[in-house]
């Protein structure tokens, strides 16, 4: 069995293509380009998700401005309503 592997591993060494410069320098190129398609789609995908971060802040600070009117309008209830008794 092993030594089937071995016997293999030794006529894979003598394809065609094995010793061409060029589809060496092809498979090269298509690493390289693999790696930096990953890295524009990582950088896009932490871009958004500062500008999601962006939107969830400002979202907040919309509630938070409604959460103090209406405190206030409640506050403003409550007075008036304790001057009319």
């Amino acid at each position: 069995m092993i030594s089937n592997l071995f016997i293999l591993a030794e006529s894979a060494k003598d394809t065609l293509f094995s010793d061409s410069p060029a589809v060496l320098l092809l498979i090269y190129a298509f690493v390289i380009v693999l790696i930096i398609i990953a890295v524009f789609i990582f950088i896009r995908f932490l871009n958004s998700g500062i500008r999601e971060m962006k939107l969830m802040r400002m979202e907040v600070g919309k509630l938070a401005e409604e959460l103090r009117l209406l405190r206030n309008d409640l506050k403003g209830n409550r007075r008036n309503s304790s001057s009319i008794q």
